[in-house]
């Protein structure tokens, strides 16, 4: 039997050894003119002083679906572990509309793309309120990823030039058709459709910046990803 100490060592060399992967691939993610970022919470077993904790993950490189992903364990969810991960990045930030992210974002002047998946998340929980309403949006965001299917089978310039004059015109329709819901109609005030208007309306001023840079992508998705194995594994757990 190979004794928990021994085997604890040999995983602290094997990380010591990979080091300078981490340390390269990090390199290149901060690099790039794009990254995606997002935490997830874990539970921590056989700890009497820490029971649970999160693990971020930051994904980079060139294409639609970059190939580094980096994961971080912090005991906590504070706003200053995302300047840890991010030090002095310049480029463009991929994520949900966390706090953390947002105060770098501020801080850093950095190009914020929240994600279109998010929004469509809401709009989908939505069930009660307007279903007419709700049932355009949610095709109007799906024009938007049919859009995307197309734009990065492009040239770089071709590809914002299809933004710009297909998905732009789509969501000018749905900043105003959803604005006067939200200040003209009636709606349940802690309703899950209130909750999507809000959320949709917070996000009006970053929601094309996606479009005017080549690079960019309308979700978050590459990062969701990363943490899903997590996820699985969590839920895994939770049915035995």
């Amino acid at each position: 039997v190979i004794s928990r100490r021994l085997l604890s060592q040999w995983v602290l060399a094997a990380g010591a050894a990979l080091r300078p992967l981490y340390d390269a691939m990090k390199k290149r993610i901060l690099e790039g003119e794009r990254l995606h970022v997002d935490e997830t919470p874990v539970d921590i077993f056989d700890s009497p002083k820490v029971t649970s904790g999160y693990m971020w993950v930051l994904v980079g490189g060139v294409g639609a679906d970059p190939p580094y992903r980096l994961y971080d364990f912090y005991e906590n969810r504070k706003h200053e572990h995302a300047e840890q991960i991010l030090g002095a990045y310049r480029g463009i930030i991929h994520s949900d509309k966390y706090g953390a992210y947002e105060a770098y974002i501020r801080k850093h002047g950095n190009v914020w793309c929240p994600c279109w998946a998010h929004v469509r998340r809401k709009f989908f929980e939505a069930e009660m309120g307007d279903p007419a309403l709700r049932s355009w949006v949610l095709e109007q965001i799906q024009q938007l990823f049919a859009i995307e299917e197309i734009a990065w089978t492009l040239h770089p310039l071709e590809r914002v030039r299809l933004r710009q004059t297909q998905a732009v015109p789509i969501i000018d329709a749905l900043i105003d058709r959803i604005k006067k819901r939200l200040t003209e109609g009636i709606v349940l005030p802690k309703s899950k459709f209130k909750e999507a208007l809000g959320y949709f309306c917070s996000l009006i001023p970053y929601l094309k910046n996606y479009t005017h840079h080549a690079s960019a992508r309308l979700d978050n998705n590459p990062a969701e990803r990363a943490l899903r194995p997590i996820g699985i594994g969590r839920q895994s757990k939770y049915a035995m």
